[in-house]
């Protein structure tokens, strides 16, 4: 069975450090690339063809994990786009794409 690639969306850097060093010892998954913003995770979408974006949803400055994860399954269908969030704000957990 071949691993799934996986690319690691976080603003901050330790904690996506971290989930590297974790989802990096899983032998069923390859972190194939990291993004600090949703900017970038969109451009890495293109150029490496994840099967799977672990984002959180607040990025800091520009567009949000959220419009990130619209934007990469409106060109890449079969991407799978697992968000992270300790958020309760409403807004957060339910999203219509806009």
């Amino acid at each position: 069975m071949t691993a799934s690639k996986v690319v690691i969306v976080e603003d901050e850097s330790l904690f996506r450090q971290m989930l590297r060093a974790q989802l990096g010892a899983d032998p069923e998954l390859e972190i194939i690339g990291e993004a600090a913003n949703g900017e970038d995770a969109v451009e890495m979408a293109r150029l490496l063809t994840p099967e799977v974006m672990l984002m959180d949803i607040e990025l800091g400055q520009g567009i949000t994990g959220i419009e990130a994860g619209f934007a990469i399954k409106s060109e890449r269908p079969s991407t799978g786009i697992v968000l992270l969030s300790n958020h309760k704000a409403k807004q957060f957990i339910v999203s219509s794409g806009g």
